[in-house]
């Protein structure tokens, strides 16, 4: 459940983030957008009041917030301190200026087996946002890429525990190789098999 009514809205040509954290913020954002009426109704005096309306007050606010667009409501509100952003789609998020000023898109090649199979050369990711001068944060290898075999992973990581059965499932062997990838760990498993026990 959301703790803060209104968090998002749809806007002419999109969504974009309306955080309003307190009754200030609200009133602000209700002037803003010729509803100042809206901060005197009962149903949303407060924060609690407006989570508890909120199937009230969010239909309400898009009939209003659907008529400008994303950019259009950002330049409205961000010099009355009511917090709001866009939501950003992938594509958006990768042509952000703040994105490209900081160099967070790094085109990675794939190595020539998957260019071979995949017929791109490299693929886009997101690089590190830390920015240390001693050791800066390299990127060895693209990820492997969508629909590959735990074969190539297996290899490429250099684990040979496994087998493919005759239909390409992962058949396992003597043990079973479970791969958890979080941030920047990986951790095997490795629990005995019914032959072995």
């Amino acid at each position: 459940m959301q703790d803060l009514a209104p968090m998002s809205t749809e806007t002419l040509d999109g969504q974009m983030l309306l955080v309003v954290g307190n009754d200030g913020q609200f009133a602000r954002f209700c002037e803003a957008a010729g509803k100042p009426e809206w901060a005197q109704d009962a149903r949303f005096a407060t924060n609690t009041l407006r989570v508890k309306h909120r199937e009230v007050l969010i239909p309400l606010l898009q009939t209003v917030t659907r008529t400008r667009s994303t950019a259009q409501w950002i330049s409205l509100l961000e010099d009355k301190a009511v917090p709001c952003g866009p939501i950003n789609d992938m594509a958006q998020a990768f042509a952000d200026a703040q994105v490209q000023a900081r160099c967070l898109v790094v085109k990675q090649p794939l190595a020539q087996v998957q260019q071979e199979q995949e017929a791109i050369e490299n693929i886009a990711t997101v690089a590190s946002p830390l920015r240390l001068q001693s050791t800066p944060p390299v990127l060895r290898r693209a990820p492997p890429s969508w629909g590959s075999t735990p074969t190539r992973c297996c290899v490429s990581w250099g684990w040979m525990r496994h087998r493919l059965s005759s239909s390409g499932a992962p058949g396992w062997c003597s043990e079973t190789l479970t791969l958890f990838v979080a941030g920047a760990g990986l951790r095997a498993e490795q629990p005995a098999s019914p032959r072995a026990q």
